[in-house]
């Protein structure tokens, strides 16, 4: 359970959740999706013009004062959790993957490390943020967009 953030209108179809170590990242597209109707995806996809409002949520995530002044949890101590919430090498191997972003036209698709990503047939999607990888993320769009990296950034 997380604190929903007040969108910013700059954000436009993208809504943020703040979680303990990770967030929640949704982006939203007419009417809400029910939950029975989302797929599993192995990647985010975006429109190019969406971009702005995707790095626009992104950046409401890095601004919140728990995760600028590092208090949330960005030493990733979840990865010694025991018992239920434990982890496999698999899950832990996925985490670190690194972040593959690429360009097709007027789409952009963002894959890596996201934990849960669900896609909706309307185009909305969900999936889980770590804040130790968001800065990575934000980096690998940056080459992107200046086209100084390969779009695999990690």
């Amino acid at each position: 359970m997380g604190a929903v953030q007040a969108p910013t209108k700059a954000m436009g179809p993208f809504r943020i959740e703040m979680r303990r170590e990770s967030f929640y990242l949704q982006r939203r597209v007419g009417d809400a999706d029910e939950v029975r109707d989302a797929g599993p995806a192995d990647h985010l996809r975006i429109e190019a013009a969406e971009l702005p409002a995707f790095r626009a949520a992104l950046a409401q995530a890095q601004q919140h004062p728990h995760v600028a002044e590092a208090r949330w949890d960005a030493e990733r101590s979840w990865r010694g959790a025991e018992g239920i919430r434990a982890y496999t090498a698999e899950e832990i191997a996925a985490a670190d993957a690194p972040w593959e972003i690429r360009r097709a036209g007027s789409a952009i698709t963002v894959a890596g490390p996201l934990w849960s990503p669900r896609r909706y047939p309307s185009g909305s999607f969900f999936a889980e943020v770590e804040y130790a990888r968001l800065a990575e993320l934000v980096a690998a769009l940056d080459a992107l967009e200046t086209g100084a990296g390969t779009g695999k950034e990690g």
